[in-house]
């Protein structure tokens, strides 16, 4: 019996020594570990709304956002069958920023993705085109770029966003079509994302990044975007007209 009792003993020393190692191993592999709660919920977000985005494919090494009033201009039902518009309310929208260090078994370049997300969380009644854009310091070069949109009921549609602006070391600027026509009836859109995929030699440093939106109002012409690598991202129109901004920004360390 004495026996028994030794080996049950040695056991449960081994499992207690072992278990907390097997715990920690496999919370490694958990590709959710160690963010905020708030970090967590704009991933999951992300995750949900963006198709492109997968937390599996590195560290999420900054995500933040800002919700707020775009525009003063009033708003429409998303359901365009009521053609209310409102008096009081303004349109507010949700703008997400987010840099990602992707893995890779390249060792000359360090490869990040940024990705903006404006969010309307009630429609403009003045829809037309607007622009998103991102810009980043530090001289990354951009090697591939998206841009999506999204649109009430309908979801992602291809044909209607184009690239307004671009310079590969300092950012990227999108024209957004805010609804989509289809057999006689208006789609509202819902939100757009625009990516950013960008490489540097490898170094360490700290370097900046900036989401811009820009909604156009009164409008008689284009919108426009001048970009640099301070970073900066600044709207006009091409001929007269005024326009409302939302901007995000976040540092991170690389």
């Amino acid at each position: 019996m004495k026996k028994v009792n030794i080996i049950l003993l040695v056991t449960v020393v081994i499992l207690c020594f072992f278990m907390p190692v097997m715990a920690e191993t496999e919370n490694t592999n958990d590709p959710y570990r160690g963010y905020s709660d708030e970090e967590l919920e704009l991933i999951r977000d992300l995750e949900q709304s963006d198709p492109d985005f997968d937390i599996t494919n590195g560290r999420v090494i900054s995500i933040k956002r800002i919700v707020g009033v775009m525009t003063e201009e009033g708003f429409c039902e998303k359901d365009e069958s009521q053609n209310d518009r409102g008096t009081i309310d303004p349109s507010m929208m949700s703008m997400t920023l987010a840099v990602q260090r992707t893995q890779t078994q390249q060792t000359t370049y360090d490869y990040f993705i940024f990705t903006a997300k404006a969010d309307w969380l009630n429609i403009p009644s003045v829809r037309s085109y607007d622009l998103l854009a991102v810009a980043w310091s530090d001289e990354f070069t951009m090697h591939a770029s998206d841009c999506k949109a999204y649109y009430s009921t309908l979801g992602y549609v291809s044909s209607e966003t184009v690239v307004e602006n671009m310079t590969a070391e300092a950012g990227i600027s999108c024209e957004v079509n805010t609804i989509h026509r289809v057999n006689g009836t208006n789609y509202p859109l819902d939100y757009a994302v625009l990516h950013a995929y960008v490489k540097k030699y490898d170094s360490t440093d700290t370097a900046n990044v900036v989401a811009k939106y820009a909604h156009k109002t009164v409008t008689v012409g284009s919108l426009i975007s001048t970009i640099t690598s301070y970073p900066s991202i600044t709207f006009a129109v091409t001929l007269l007209g005024t326009y409302d901004t939302m901007t995000k920004s976040t540092s991170f360390s690389y």
